[in-house]
């Protein structure tokens, strides 16, 4: 086997290997931070493709108990090669879950995938309907993911280090080259009706009103700069009168909480 052999093992992933997840909520509002990755199978399929029969694996525990996996590959003239890395037990699948992720890992260290460390931070909006808010066992406010967030079927692509991320309706939650991303509507009915940027609310909403209200609920600046970034995915200087007169509701519902 050749040595170059390994840059075809190191190529960045397809966009139908990489997967995604939601790493953690950022507040209740429906804003969240995804994470992409690879399952056991993409690295055996990348290894199956590239060394067919000329590559191995195995699992050992340390003193401590921790699972390690190690990849070894056969090169002509050198002989076995090997790299190996920890995995961490899993929830869900428990020892299954740490071998895959052993697996995983020692791929990692073949350069498998390695570009997904190097990926932007993933923060999206989601729809309503893609998300509840529940009250927790300490009596705060959680938020989870419902079944209406189908992240298997999304596509994330690599357009030479520019991430963009479509949804199973072929509308693009994520492109890293905007500063922000939009917050889709439910439906295309919807988004039909939403007001435009020529129509007004029953009058004007002023500066002066948005900044009474905030003293009156006793919310911070930081409050209003959040909100109008999840909510309306720009910065409050560029907000129309309709999209202040919805920020001014926001703030009337977070007072009569």
């Amino acid at each position: 086997m050749k040595m170059d052999n390994l840059q075809k093992l190191t190529r960045p992933l397809d966009s139908d290997d990489i997967e995604l997840r939601v790493g953690h909520f950022i507040g209740t509002s429906g804003f969240v931070e995804l994470l992409a990755y690879k399952t056991a199978r993409i690295d055996t399929k990348r290894l199956d493709e590239v060394f067919p029969f000329r590559w191995r694996n195995h699992f050992e525990r340390d003193s401590k108990g921790r699972l390690f996996c190690t990849i070894g590959i056969w090169f002509e003239g050198i002989g076995w090669v090997e790299r190996s890395d920890i995995g961490v037990e899993s929830f869900s699948d428990g020892e299954k879950g740490e071998a895959s992720d052993a697996f995983k890992r020692a791929g990692f260290k073949w350069g498998i995938g390695a570009e997904l460390y190097s990926l932007p931070k993933i923060k999206i909006n989601l729809k309503s309907n893609e998300f509840n808010v529940e009250k927790g066992k300490d009596g705060k406010d959680r938020a989870a993911q419902t079944f209406n967030l189908k992240l298997n079927e999304w596509t994330v692509k690599n357009d030479n280090g520019r991430i963009i991320i479509t949804d199973e309706t072929g509308f693009v939650r994520f492109d890293s080259d905007k500063k922000y991303n939009p917050k889709p509507t439910e439906t295309m009915q919807e988004e039909k009706t939403q007001p435009t940027d020529t129509e007004t609310p029953d009058r004007t909403i002023t500066d002066a009103d948005i900044k009474k209200a905030r003293v009156i609920a006793g919310l911070k600046p930081e409050w209003i700069i959040d909100t109008v970034k999840t909510h309306f995915a720009k910065e409050y200087k560029d907000l129309t009168t309709v999209e202040k007169a919805s920020l001014l509701k926001l703030i009337e519902k977070e007072l009569n909480k």
